[in-house]
Order: C-alpha cells, then structure tokens, then sequence
C-alpha cells in the first residue's frame, strides 16, 4: 500500500534480499511534483498484441504537471498473468509503462499465449490516484465485458447473501443491486477494466478481466488441474503469512504489484529482465513497493517460507510471485481470521464514506468473498482482529526481524521490525483505520525515532490499554499508565545516602524494551512522576536494552534521610524526554528504592525542613559525579532537601506495560508497503 507524499529517494527491492536507493532522476525533480496520473491502455490490451503494445502515461490535469514514468514518486505498474484453461498453466507477463510519445529503451518480449488463453492485468501506482483511459484507436473486442463483470458480481453477491440465513429478501435483493459493479473511463469495456467507480477511483490500484480470470482459475482448481501449494510453517512455529493474514495486512492491503521496470538515464523505461540488465549498464530499477511484495520478497524469507510463483514470460528461468497468484493461495489456504478488504480502507471510500458498490469492486478484482452488507466488511471487526493477530506476531517475531534490513532501505526505519512497527502504528492510528478510535484504545506500538525521523525502536503493548484510563483501578493517576505517565522502561533504582559526604550513590538496573544502544536520561523528580526534576544523568541502553550503570547525586548537605517525595523516572530524548517509565522511591532512613511501574499517590511536602525545591531549570551544582562514560544533563540539583512528605501510597498493581506502551500517531504520511 501506499502510505503518503513523495520522497526524494525510496529503496526498491532487487530479487529477494538486495536493496537500492533509488534517487528521482534530475530531469523530473520538480519540487512539485503531480501525483495524479493516467494510463492509458493499448489497443486489444488481453491479446498478445495489446501486452507487448507499451501503456501511455500522461497527466490526468497537465496543469498539475507533466506525469514521468522514470519518477518513482509517478511510476505505474502492470502486472498480467496468462491463463490456460485447457491445462491450468499460469505464466507472468509484465507490460511496459512509457511517457506519452516516447518508446521503450528496448522492445517489448514478445508473450505466447496459448489457444483460449484467459489474460487478466493487474495495476500498481506509486502516486496517488491512477486513472486508467481506453486509446481512442482501441477495437472493442468484448463490446458485452461489462456486462459480463456485473453479472459475476451479481451472481456471487447472490449466493453469499443466500449462505445468510439471518438475511431478510429485501437485504439479498439489495445485495444483488449493490454488486452491479460501474465501469469508470470511456471504453473500458475493451479489456474488462475497472478503475473503480464512476467518478470514484480506487486510488492506486486497478485492473483488466479479474473477475473472468479468478472465475476460470477458481473451476480449474477444482478440477484439480490448478494445485495451490500450501502456506507452509514459518521458523516462529505459526503458519507461513498471506495476503489475508492479519498478521501482515495494513490500512490498504491487497493494492499494488510486485512488477519491476528499468529506467535509463534519459527517462526511458524497458521490462526488467537479465537480457535488458545487460544491454542497460547502469540503468536504475523502478518498483512498485506492495503488500504483495512485502510477503513474497521480504517476510517469506525472513520466516524460512517459500513464495508461491509461476514462470515469467519477461524474465526466462526467474519464476515469479503475482498479486493473483498470491490472492489464489490466500484464498485457499489461509485460515481464520481471514482478512478481507473493510469498509473504510481509504481505496473504497466515496467522498470519505463507506460504499457497499465500491468495496464489491475491489473485492472481485483481487478474488475475495463479495460483502452482502456494509457490516460485512466491518473495520471495527478488522481492527480488533488486527489487534488479536498481529500484535502477538510482531511481538514474537521482533528478535529475528531486528536483524534483518528495513525493505525501505532505512529510508523510514532501521530494520524490518521497527519497519512493520511503524507500519503497524499507522494502519491502528487516527491517520490510518482509526482502530484506536473504533475500539478506543491507544496505539499500542511506541515509536522512537532519531534526528531524521527514522523509527530505530518500537515498544509493543500486545494488549493495549483504553483510551480512556490505564486499567489501574484505583490510582487516579492520569491516562496512561501508573503516575499518569506511560511504562514502557523496567527495573529500577536503588539510592544510599552517605550524610558525611553530602552525596547519594545510585545503582541502576534498568531495562528499556526494543530500545538498544539508545540514549536515556535518568531522573529523580519531586512530588509526581511529573514534578521539578533535581537530578538527570544521561546513560545509554546496552545492546539488549539494559542500563545497570552507577551514578551519584551530589549536593545533598544537611539532608539526613531520604525524603520521601521523591519519584525516580527515566525519558526518552528521543521523544522530547517522554516519561517511559516512573517509581516512586521508597525510603527508609538513608535508604531509598523505587521500582518503576510502582507509583505512590503525588504528593506535597508537609513540612519542608531547612529549605524549599528548586524550581526547574536551576543550573546543577559543581561537583556532580557521573559514573564514566555519562555526561550530566542540564538540571536541577537540590541544595537542601526536606526530609518528611505527606505521601500516602496508592493501591498499584505495577508496571502493566512491560511489553509495549502507548504510541503518539506521528507518521500521517503515507509510506510504501
């Protein structure tokens, strides 16, 4: 799917695991830059003829700018698959895309097509919303295709609303209304295309003759003349992923294609293949990032799984994965719950609301079951199944997926976990499905990201907490998490008061989850989890996201006993120095300990003795005494402490985030996969 604006580099995927920066040529690198463009489709487009014929890309408004095939951020792809229906033999072919009035860097391959060959064409775009237009040359050859798209819609609408038993005459009636698929664009009816709706695209996403080439793929595998292979385990011990696991799926699923193309560097554009890699010496890949190809090319081989693929015409001895070879698989092997396009995935909407028409037509172009009503394609449904899989997934998979490079080249994330985390984020966020508004949670996935806004860690909250309060019944402590501030960090601290030297030393024993080699500053506050800090020591996490350092508060002459008020914290810098974790210290005389998670009700000092706080700002002392290695952080630091506090302790069940913890909706934009 996409998720967003345009880039200026964006990382492709070469095979199966190599990865290029892929910059926008310097011809085509205007600021701004228009991201709705058309395709207009050949003459004949499901004959050989009209696959080897190269489609036309052109501005939809040339006001807006002239559209490039060459710029990644404009590039539209096209996917067909060559079906036998003699013998079940499925073969890749994939059409080249060209500027308007230009040709190929290199012929088109020439495609077989066997006799009564069924061909159904697939359609990816990288910009925003892709049109497609009939070639005003074209000759109608199916003058009847839409004709007999509506009808199979119709017909499968049907008999879903027949297997409802709950389902009054009127709703199956309507459901047969409601699966009368419109046709956009004049003269689509040459080559079965949908675009959408009338005056509604999809968006990125489109497609030729789907419904007759699953229709026919469908009886062939009956017939047992198709074998779907199975999913197969992954090395988590869960089954392999498809397109329909909600392990996987995201706010768009089921959108793009996993076509490559090759761009000279005067913008001209041939099919990818080893012959045309030869000729092109330093010609640049252009790809079409999807969640089809996030499976078959990235999680496929990090779980130890194996992609279905079928021989490309294009690229001889290099069998490749397809959207509908994917969606056949998915279809037949994958097992509740099964992930089906919702009504509010954005590719569906009309003018912002839910269209029964609009989610049938891309349902049937991507070989899934029709919804009778809306409330069978149900985002809330979607987003807590979403919740119930793909948390869990994540989650358990995050040790091996940490290892394994971001498939965008660490454009948006340092490797595939944080990758999938900050994808995961997204699709729950408000700026996606809106899941935590439908199931009024908060975003479960914590992110942290660096200078550049590159997620380098991410914290998983496999059962999120509710909008609304923290689940803590009875600490009356705010929205997140125990003192009212989010626990994600573990552990704690212990504090030893030394009065004859007027310091306090501190050991550490910490653990920030997902967080290696990050920095953090650790704190004591007064009051509340959120009160005038007077102390903060910057440390790093190790590379299992440990701190079990040792430091020292300086200053503290005249205080003979720990005071009470004290609330030990540790923020991240990364997230303007959030609060991730928070105990209030216990103290025993010259004896203190906190345990983060654990929170005492905020209190007032009683009676401040020999002084009052610094207020926050207060430059720190000289002398402070950080361990080697850390380097003090601008602070407060106490002159003279108060030594008795009212703080009553509040009943507290602890950390209750130790896997995970809210995540801020920060990514609105929409990124590849």
């Amino acid at each position: 799917m996409l998720i967003g604006a345009a880039v200026t580099v964006i990382a492709m995927l070469i095979g199966v695991s190599v990865f290029v920066i892929i910059p926008r040529l310097a011809s085509h690198a205007a600021a701004g830059v228009n991201m709705n463009c058309t395709l207009i489709i050949p003459a004949n487009p499901l004959t050989a003829q009209g696959l080897a014929t190269p489609y036309q890309l052109v501005a939809t408004n040339p006001a807006q700018g002239a559209c490039h095939e060459a710029n990644i951020n404009q590039a539209a792809f096209v996917q067909a698959v060559i079906l036998d229906p003699q013998t079940g033999q499925m073969s890749a072919y994939e059409p080249v895309v060209v500027d308007q009035g230009t040709q190929p860097a290199v012929a088109p391959v020439a495609p077989q097509l066997p006799a009564g060959a069924i061909v159904g064409i697939w359609f990816g775009d990288n910009g925003t919303v892709l049109t497609l237009q009939n070639n005003a040359k074209a000759a109608a050859q199916n003058n009847d295709a839409a004709t007999q798209n509506t009808n199979a819609a119709a017909q499968q609408a049907n008999a879903n609303a027949a297997q409802n038993q709950q389902q009054t005459q009127a709703q199956a009636q309507n459901v047969v209304q409601q699966g009368q698929m419109q046709v956009a664009g004049p003269g689509m009816n040459t080559g079965n295309c949908v675009n959408g709706l009338a005056n509604s695209s999809f968006g990125q996403f489109a497609y030729c003759n789907a419904v007759n080439f699953f229709q026919t793929a469908n009886q062939l595998i009956a017939a047992g003349k198709i074998t779907i292979p199975a999913l197969g385990t992954a090395k988590d011990g869960m089954a392999c992923p498809s397109t329909r696991d909600f392990g996987i799926v995201d706010m768009d699923q089921s959108d793009n294609v996993q076509t490559q193309y090759l761009a000279t560097a005067n913008g001209q554009i041939a099919q990818l293949n080893a012959a045309n890699q030869a000729q092109l010496q330093g010609a640049t890949t252009l790809g079409n990032p999807s969640d089809n190809a996030l499976v078959s090319k990235v999680l496929d081989p990090a779980l130890g799984c194996t992609a279905f693929t079928i021989p490309d015409q294009v690229n001889p001895g290099t069998p490749t994965a397809t959207m509908p070879t994917d969606e056949l698989q998915a279809a037949a092997q994958q097992q509740p719950p099964v992930a089906l396009i919702p009504s509010m995935d954005d590719f569906v909407l009309v003018n912002g609301q839910p269209n029964l028409n609009k989610i049938n037509a891309y349902r049937a172009g991507v070989d899934q079951t029709l919804a009778a009503t809306l409330n069978d394609a149900s985002t809330t449904t979607y987003c807590q199944n979403i919740v119930n899989v793909a948390l869990p997934r994540l989650n358990l998979d995050m040790q091996n997926f940490q290892n394994v490079a971001s498939p965008d080249g660490g454009a948006t994330a340092n490797s595939l976990f944080t990758f999938l985390a900050n994808r995961l984020n997204t699709t729950l966020g408000a700026g996606g499905l809106n899941c935590v508004g439908a199931l009024n949670i908060q975003n479960p996935i914590a992110l942290t990201t660096n200078g550049n806004g590159v997620v380098t860690a991410a914290t998983i909250t496999v059962k999120p907490l509710p909008a609304n309060g923290n689940g803590n019944a009875g600490n009356g402590n705010g929205n997140t998490g125990a003192g009212g501030v989010q626990q994600v960090a573990t552990g704690g601290a212990t504090i030893n008061l030394v009065t004859a030297a007027g310091n306090a030393p501190v050991a550490l024993n910490i653990t920030y989850p997902n967080h290696p080699n990050q920095l953090i500053n650790v704190n004591v506050a007064t009051n509340s989890c959120t009160g005038t800090p007077i102390f903060t020591q910057r440390e790093n996490t190790n590379g299992n996201s440990q701190n079990m350092a040792n430091t020292v508060i300086n200053n503290l002459q005249g205080v003979q006993a720990i005071p009470n008020n004290w609330f030990f914290t540790v923020t991240d810098p990364a997230q303007n120095n959030m609060v991730v974790g928070c105990g209030s210290v216990t103290a025993n005389g010259i004896t203190g300990t906190a345990t983060l998670g654990t929170v005492a009700t905020a209190c007032i000092p009683a009676n401040p003795a020999g002084g009052t706080m610094p207020v926050a700002g207060t430059t720190p002392v000289a002398g402070m005494t950080p361990v080697a290695g850390t380097t003090p952080v601008a602070g407060a630091t106490p002159a003279t402490m108060p030594t008795t506090a009212a703080c009553a302790p509040a009943t507290n069940p602890g950390n209750q985030n130790a896997n995970g913890g809210q995540g801020t909706q920060t990514h609105h934009k929409k990124h590849h996969y």
